[in-house]
């Protein structure tokens, strides 16, 4: 579960964004339940409110901005 969380992490790349890192272990963590612990959680689409507090953020790169 953590090598699936840092993968998609590493893939994203770009300035380090702690609320992007979460948001993309969160999503990791719940198709792992679903896959293997057959653990089924709704997932509401993300949208980030921090972007203002970020001088780094990606915005509109960013899939949650």
């Amino acid at each position: 579960m953590t090598a699936m969380s840092l993968a998609q992490i590493g893939k994203f790349g770009g300035p380090r964004c702690c609320k992007r890192d979460s948001y993309l272990s969160i999503i990791e963590a719940v198709k792992f339940a679903k896959d293997k612990l057959n653990v089924k959680m709704d997932l509401d689409a993300i949208k980030c409110s921090h972007s203002k507090t970020n001088p780094t953020c990606l915005k509109e790169k960013c899939v949650f901005y």
